[in-house]
């Protein structure tokens, strides 16, 4: 499978209602889920680690949503979630710590690239709710954030 069929059967399975797809042919097999907590996914190859570049997502007003006096941010995107810049260097911010406007707070990995999710509001971090390496779905909440 080419790059280009495995984007249009990631396009394809993104739209349907399957929970997870496994495809395999001679070059190897692909396998996507959207099911949560797939802690364990890591790049497969080297390459995918050195040609991921950092891009700029910016979650906007309507994707924070209240709940119980508190804002839920939400992923921007599908793919995988990391709360630190790399395995070697400390989390972007933890529970309890305060987190201002426009500020990184995690990074998301979508399709080899790996995208800065930023903070829509000032407030403090209530809690991170799925686990580093999780894979997360668009609109899934991903911060609790108490808001100043």
């Amino acid at each position: 499978m080419n790059e280009r069929e495995i984007e249009k059967l990631i396009d394809k399975f993104e739209k349907s209602n399957l929970q997870e797809i496994r495809v395999n042919d001679d070059n190897g097999e692909v396998y996507f889920s959207k099911i949560p907590d797939h802690g364990n996914l890591k790049p497969t190859s080297e390459h995918q680690e050195e040609t991921a570049k950092p891009t700029t997502i910016k979650a906007s007003k309507p994707d924070v949503t209240t709940t119980s006096d508190n804002y839920q941010l939400k992923a921007p995107m599908v793919g995988i979630l990391y709360y630190a810049p790399s395995p070697e260097k400390d989390d972007f911010k933890k529970d309890g710590d305060h987190v201002k406007k426009g500020e990184t707070v995690c990074v998301i990995e979508a399709m080899k690239l790996v995208n800065e999710v930023k903070s829509p509001v000032s407030g403090t971090i209530v809690k991170r709710i799925p686990k580093s390496g999780s894979m997360v779905e668009y609109n899934e909440p991903i911060f609790e954030i108490q808001e100043d």
